[in-house]
């Protein structure tokens, strides 16, 4: 982790995110518009870390490197407030169940990905 690990992030699931694209591509009020999609939660970066350790069994620990320079925002929570009235959009997964529906899918594509990076 760089920094702390208290700065928050608003991590959204692929599938949200891949929901509120289609629908701005679909919805003529969206043409022109700057809209943010988001899960409109902020979630700390430490807690991110135990949560992935704890779902992949890693009992390796977290590992803190001092904050990049260039990285001085310390919490980030993005408004979805537009995106909810142009396109109806509404963020569906939980953090911590986008991420077990994630790890799931690297353990069952393993040697699928394992693969790739042979190329």
């Amino acid at each position: 982790i760089t920094g702390t690990g208290k700065e928050t992030r608003d991590f959204t699931f692929v599938e949200d995110i891949v929901d509120g694209t289609l629908r701005i591509g679909i919805i003529k009020e969206a043409v022109g518009e700057a809209i943010n999609l988001a899960s409109e939660t902020e979630t700390r970066v430490i807690e991110l870390a135990h949560w992935i350790n704890e779902l992949s069994g890693n009992e390796a620990g977290v590992i803190f490197k001092p904050r990049r320079d260039w990285d001085k925002v310390t919490r980030r929570r993005a408004s979805i407030e537009k995106a909810r009235k142009i396109l109806g959009y509404q963020p569906e997964t939980e953090m911590k169940d986008g991420l077990k529906k994630t790890y799931k899918w690297v353990i069952k594509n393993k040697d699928k990905i394992e693969a790739s990076l042979r190329l």
